[in-house]
């Protein structure tokens, strides 16, 4: 076997990896693509447009035995609620809290005590709209409220405060009273539920006045009692604070002050006779009147300074300067005596003694009240806590007083914030069934059902059905796209072994060989790829299988063979399915290539001549039990090094892959391979499990060449009945019964059962 080393040729034995494969994408779609979308509407356009078709005639014969519904509706007015608070001078303040109430008031029209009124009202529980069931009546009413519920729509018009109220009914004046009463129930309602929340507060308040009245008086009595039995008086200070106290701290505070008094008299006197007594003869007042002046201001001196002694400390320059005035006015009585006689201590000592005595009765007095006056503290807290109960149960009278005359006040100027706009009227023209709105609401939800449809089963379809396929499933290179020959058959379809005959051969023939076909312009741009894949013009020797039978790899295998040899080059098919043999020569000339791979006879005397100028062809030759063994000898490395120097390109037809070991082996021995994918036909699993069989051999794999190709392909017979080896047999007995219609001598047989 030959083996290649040059860099850039293609090479036989174990490629490294495949330079058209990449590996498949991540999903179904790498992209979006609006061309996709316009193949896939294209296609199945139908399948939507009956869909759509359906859903209208659906629609319409729905809406047509549809009984016709009447809507009738009345507009009402919810007013700014206004939170009336009083302030200290009575006045009423305003704050509006619109949008809740708003929204209660729609709520409380839906709501099913209304709804019960109503349905009393016009004793719609008779009514078979609103009741369907044998039953009691509290389960007929209630199935009518739920009815009634359905067919009542509230809701706010705009941004206005105006609500509609909108009643459905087969019977348009029925359907205009029950709109009326509604609106008009719950304006008698709104009225009502005001009233009676007011009665209730004012009965409330009333209620609890009452009662702290009661309580009220009841604390001030005991109040009263208390300062009564314990003598308590109450004394108010110069803040105006009021305070309680005893009869008896009246003459406390009038002995306290006669005491003072009586004491400032004592001390006056002492003071004078301490003086005269201390003088040689003593000063009458009658005689010395400069002498008691000075006398009485020494005394004052010196009770000032008795009295501040108390405060400053003697060496205070207060009490200094006091000291020192002290001093002189001493020493000035002094000097002034000296002129003075005849003054008598005795009248002195008198006026002082009654002092004195007056002065010690004033302070018994009042230490015996004062003792008395002892336990003034303990009573009054026992009168403060009685007194402040009864401010507390005052403040309470007071604030509900006070409550009483704004709800009374708010009775009096309040009014009704729901008001009736527009009533209903009797409606002329049905509300539902709307035919021309059903329709296109089905219109368009029976083309969006298709779309969704047509989409979801382009999803879930993996067959391999356009070149965008390959790319986004399978991460692969297309090569070539053959489109399907109609022109074949009357039919459409390929040729297989039921329906073989001379007639349909050459016809097979005829496409493949008029260069002006689409069959043949296809196999000539597979060529092209072909021979710029490479940097010497591409592989010589090219493996073509498929991943199961009947995806035209023969017909591909004679189509590109012929395009080779269009241009003058030297081509070798080369019939390698030993299983079931397609190319088969008029007269046995041949042992073919599974003689050759069991014998050693020579090679070129077994290559046939065909009718086509420079195409030559090996057949199979004879059925053998074993191919893939005999296969896996060296005879094919140099059955395929002989013709790779006597030919310029080799095409070998090889089986398919899936379920069987020839073509690994024979693509192990050629410069690279080319996968046949029949579109709109074989599964994007089965083909990556080809691809990665061959990968995993080592095989180098140009790409995939899409046969058949058309948007509307559905699919080709399959003649191997999912048994390649079956089939094999099968054809082997056809063949045989088949031998005398075998076409003339140099012409070669084409059974396109591929």
């Amino acid at each position: 076997m030959r083996i290649q080393e040059m860099d850039g040729e293609y090479r036989t034995g174990n490629a490294p990896q495949s330079v058209g494969y990449t590996g498949p994408a991540d999903s179904n779609f790498a992209g979006f693509n609006i061309w996709d979308l316009f193949r896939v509407l294209s296609r199945w356009w139908w399948v939507i447009a009956l869909i759509t078709l359906v859903s209208l005639l659906v629609t319409f014969y729905v809406v047509s035995q549809a009984t016709p519904v009447y809507m009738a509706s009345s507009i009402i007015e919810v007013k700014q609620q206004e939170r009336q608070i009083f302030n200290q001078d009575s006045e009423v303040e305003n704050f509006v809290v619109d949008s809740e109430f708003f929204n209660t008031q729609i709520e409380l029209l839906r709501s099913d005590t209304l709804a019960g009124d109503i349905i009393d009202q016009f004793n719609l529980t008779a009514d078979p709209e609103f009741t369907t069931i044998e039953g009691t009546r509290v389960e007929k009413r209630n199935m009518a409220i739920s009815a009634f519920a359905t067919k009542l729509n509230v809701v706010a018009v705009g941004r206005s405060r105006l609500i509609k109220v909108s009643f459905e009914h087969t019977n348009p004046r029925k359907a205009r009273d029950i709109a009326n009463a509604v609106t008009e129930s719950f304006v008698t309602y709104n009225l009502e539920r005001k009233y009676n929340a007011t009665s209730y507060a004012r009965d409330f308040i009333e209620d609890r006045l009452r009662s702290t009245k009661e309580i009220l008086e009841k604390s001030e009595r005991e109040l009263v009692e208390y300062a009564a039995t314990n003598d308590l008086v109450t004394v108010q200070d110069t803040q105006g604070n009021v305070s309680p106290g005893f009869l008896a701290s009246e003459s406390l505070v009038a002995l306290n002050s006669e005491l003072l008094n009586a004491r400032t008299k004592r001390i006056e006197l002492e003071q004078k006779y301490n003086i005269a007594k201390n003088q040689d003869s003593p000063v009458s007042a009658s005689e010395g009147r400069v002498l008691a002046d000075l006398r009485r201001t020494h005394t004052d001196l010196t009770a000032e300074y008795i009295e501040k002694s108390a405060i400053y400390v003697p060496e205070f320059p207060v009490m200094v300067e006091l000291q020192s005035r002290i001093d002189y006015i001493a020493e000035q009585i002094e000097a002034e005596t000296d002129f003075l006689q005849g003054q008598g201590l005795s009248a002195l000592k008198a006026e002082y003694d009654v002092a004195l005595g007056s002065e010690q009765n004033l302070q018994n007095r009042f230490l015996a009240l004062k003792n008395s006056f002892g336990d003034i503290r303990d009573k009054s807290v026992e009168y403060n806590i009685l007194k402040r109960e009864v401010e507390t149960n005052r403040s309470q009278y007071d604030a509900l007083l006070q409550r009483l005359k704004e709800v009374s006040i708010a009775d009096d100027i309040g009014s009704n914030l729901i008001s009736l706009v527009d009533a209903a009227e009797t409606p002329q023209i049905p509300f539902k069934p709307r035919v021309l709105l059903s329709l296109l609401i089905a219109g368009f939800l029976g083309s969006l059902l298709g779309t969704v449809l047509v989409f979801a089963l382009e999803y879930i379809d993996d067959r391999i059905k356009s070149p965008d396929d390959v790319k986004n499933k399978l991460g692969g290179v297309v090569m070539g796209v053959i489109p399907v020959a109609k022109n074949i058959l009357k039919t459409g379809k390929s040729l297989n072994r039921d329906t073989e005959d001379a007639k349909g051969l050459r016809r097979i023939t005829e496409v493949l060989s008029n260069p002006s076909s689409a069959v043949a312009e296809a196999y000539a741009s597979l060529r092209t790829n072909l021979q710029f894949s490479g940097p010497d013009g591409g592989p010589r020797v090219i493996h073509i299988t498929s991943t199961r039978s009947g995806e035209g790899k023969s017909v591909s295998s004679l189509g590109l063979a012929l395009r080779y040899a269009g241009l003058g080059d030297k081509v070798l098919l080369i019939d390698a399915d030993m299983r079931l043999p397609t190319f088969k020569h008029g007269v046995q000339q041949s042992i073919g290539l599974s003689g050759l791979l069991t014998s050693r006879e020579n090679i070129d005397d077994n290559i046939l001549l065909t009718a086509h100028d420079n195409l030559y062809l090996l057949p199979s030759g004879a059925n053998v039990p074993n191919p893939s063994e005999i296969l896996s000898t060296y005879r094919l490395g140099e059955i395929l090094d002989h013709v790779r120097d006597k030919y310029s390109y080799v095409i070998v037809d090889s089986p398919p892959v899936m379920g069987l070991a020839d073509a690994p082996i024979l693509a192990s021995n050629c410069d690279a391979s080319l996968l046949v994918v029949e579109g709109a036909s074989t599964r994007t699993p089965a083909v990556k499990a080809t691809i990665d069989r061959l990968l995993v051999s080592g095989i180098k794999v140009l790409g995939i060449v899409i046969t058949k190709y058309t948007q509307q392909s559905k699919g080709y017979y399959n003649y191997y009945q999912y048994s390649y080896g079956d089939a094999a047999t099968n054809y082997s007995s056809a063949s045989q019964k088949k031998s005398s219609n075998s076409i003339v001598k140099d012409y070669m047989d084409i059974m396109s059962k591929r």
